[in-house]
């Protein structure tokens, strides 16, 4: 294959290149997942050259050292990262109208609407960064929500509190610490300010689903509880989870410690 003499570990923006030989991959980071029926949804990609515009200038990284299937295959990455950030969008906007829906306090549905716009520009980030490897303008399709508020009038703590300790505390919470050490191994300035502003928002997305957790905890009492428990209990037996020193070492003290309290 013309791919197998391609790097392991691409130190142009520190995420890891597959080979056919098996080697392993770092998926990019993640915002907070749509997830509709437990499926995640993602727009596919389009040509299009809105999203890719940033309002504080062009994201132009470094490709002349690139070879051109480095360049194919980091603009793949990156387009599917950007399709990601783009749903999660939608993901805090449902957020905030669970929130509403359960009487939440104004500093958490404001937060969940800054999350929001955080995410959006993440999108456009990743977007434009896809689009200059690519050499071309890529962009998101439609994205299918149909189904994503069917059960929106209905929403109890319990559920609102086991979506936020998966996607949030956990999901955020690692998607925050991946982004920072992607930037710490990143050579190209541009991709690295991307990178960086990625773990400084999603740190305070990860912050936003803990202040949520403990709302709902103290709302809901006993059923929130129970229902963390089980949540807890099914995310410590995933392999992938639980061999994240991450998770070992910070996300599982603390929420320890909360339900424990």
């Amino acid at each position: 294959s013309g791919d197998a003499g391609l790097p392991r570990f691409h130190p142009h923006n520190g995420m890891v290149i597959q080979l056919p030989d098996g080697g392993v991959i770092r998926r990019p980071f993640m915002g907070r997942p749509l997830r509709v029926q437990d499926e995640p949804r993602v727009a596919k990609h389009t040509s299009r050259s809105d999203w890719p515009a940033v309002s504080d200038g062009a994201l132009e990284p470094t490709i002349a050292t690139l070879t051109s299937e480095e360049r194919a295959m980091l603009a793949e990455m990156w387009a599917r990262d950007a399709a990601s950030e783009h749903a999660s969008i939608a993901s805090f906007s449902r957020f905030s109208l669970q929130l509403l829906a359960l009487g939440a306090p104004a500093e958490l549905v404001e937060a969940a609407h800054v999350a929001a716009l955080d995410e959006a520009r993440h999108a456009r980030d990743a977007y434009a960064l896809a689009s200059a490897y690519a050499g071309e303008a890529i962009g998101p399709g439609p994205l299918d929500v149909s189904g994503a508020l069917d059960h929106i009038a209905d929403v109890t703590l319990a559920r609102l509190a086991i979506e936020t300790f998966e996607e949030g505390c956990v999901g955020e919470t690692i998607a925050a610490w991946d982004a920072r050490e992607k930037a710490a191994l990143c050579i190209d300035p541009h991709v690295r300010d991307v990178l960086t502003r990625v773990a400084d928002d999603e740190e305070g997305h990860a912050e936003l689903a803990w202040r949520a957790l403990v709302w709902a905890m103290r709302t809901g009492g006993n059923d929130v509880r129970d229902a963390l428990e089980k949540s807890l209990a099914r995310i410590s037996a995933a392999d992938e989870i639980s061999r994240n020193s991450l998770f070992t070492s910070v996300i599982l003290p603390c929420m320890r410690a909360l339900l424990d309290a």
